[in-house]
């Protein structure tokens, strides 16, 4: 595989990794052509996630090889200089989505709802893999806690977390939410369900590197709720464009989605305008033409030096 690795990057001006196991494998397989290497970095490299070993290995390289190490958070660039990465190596670039997937279907909730087989009421949302550190059973605990709420759980299990998914159809059972808590599996949908439920929950019990569910969350006009770790905080800049409360926190989670779901309370006319302004961050900060453009940026500028890159990357853009 090196030596196939090897014979392609020899026709390239540039290697882009998107994994740690790429950044590996095209580090040590285009040593000797000195190729500019980009390592676009999606985790949070520590010890809680990764081994020692694997952390020392990639560090290594990354400190020896890398041209630049783009980060899509700050909480993944600061992990990575935590561990003895190099700082002057990295780079935050968000992760963006395209926001024409978030445009159509009805602008009304009531009619999403019964379109989609939704319950009417308060209703509340989390997406995202079912798995223990997403924290959906902290969601199903403030539930308990909040009489006459509904929930939809949208997401499957991966890399064997069937036992989780079990234990969360107990918890239901064992809470006496039956009939209030719906499992929806994968959906492609995702962005009219966003918007049909009244506030969508993020209740992660570990930092996340980035938080794709947040940015969508924005762009479909709906109050977000989340933990106040990882990249949360950059996403909704430490609480304005959405509602952070402390990781497995139940009463805090509970006491948020109490004052987010009464339309009576005194902070219903915040929350909207934090929608709005949550909307137009979104647009500007995470779009995946925005990426797509900082990406090329700095791949050109890797390439042909920050003088001629910059002039390139214009010329570009001015043809598309």
């Amino acid at each position: 595989m090196l030596g196939e690795i090897r014979r392609k990057a020899a026709r390239y001006d540039l290697i882009y990794c998107n994994s740690q196991k790429s950044f590996v494998l095209g580090a040590i397989a285009t040593t000797l052509q000195q190729r500019p290497l980009l390592w676009h970095l999606h985790d949070i490299l520590d010890e809680a996630h990764f081994g020692h070993y694997q952390l020392r290995l990639v560090i290594r390289l990354a400190n020896w090889r890398a041209s630049q190490v783009v980060a899509p958070s700050r909480a993944v660039a600061e992990a990575f200089v935590a561990v003895g990465g190099r700082a002057d190596l990295v780079k935050i670039v968000a992760n963006g989505v395209k926001v024409s997937t978030h445009e159509t279907g009805p602008n009304s909730r009531a009619l999403l709802r019964r379109q989609m087989g939704l319950p009417d009421g308060t209703l509340f949302g989390v997406f995202s893999r079912l798995s223990p550190w997403k924290g959906q059973h902290v969601a199903l605990e403030a539930l308990a806690l909040l009489p006459g709420a509904a929930c939809i759980i949208v997401g499957e299990a991966l890399f064997g977390e069937r036992d989780y998914v079990a234990g969360l159809r107990q918890q239901v059972e064992r809470l006496g939410l039956l009939g209030r808590v719906h499992f929806l599996g994968h959906r492609d949908d995702v962005a009219l369900l966003m918007r049909a439920v009244d506030v969508v929950v993020h209740p992660s019990i570990e930092p996340e590197p980035f938080g794709l569910t947040l940015v969508e969350a924005m762009f479909a006009r709906t109050p977000v709720l989340a933990s106040n770790t990882g990249a949360a905080l950059d996403i909704l800049d430490s609480g304005r464009f959405g509602t952070l409360v402390p990781p497995g926190d139940v009463a805090a989670l509970a006491a948020a989605l109490s004052r987010l779901l009464d339309n009576n309370a005194p902070e219903v006319s915040t929350t909207q305008r934090q929608v709005v302004e949550a909307r137009r961050h979104a647009e500007t900060h995470y779009t995946a033409d925005r990426m797509v453009r900082d990406i090329r940026r700095l791949a050109s500028k890797l390439v042909h030096g920050p003088d001629r890159g910059h002039d390139l990357v214009q010329e570009l853009e001015g043809r598309s």
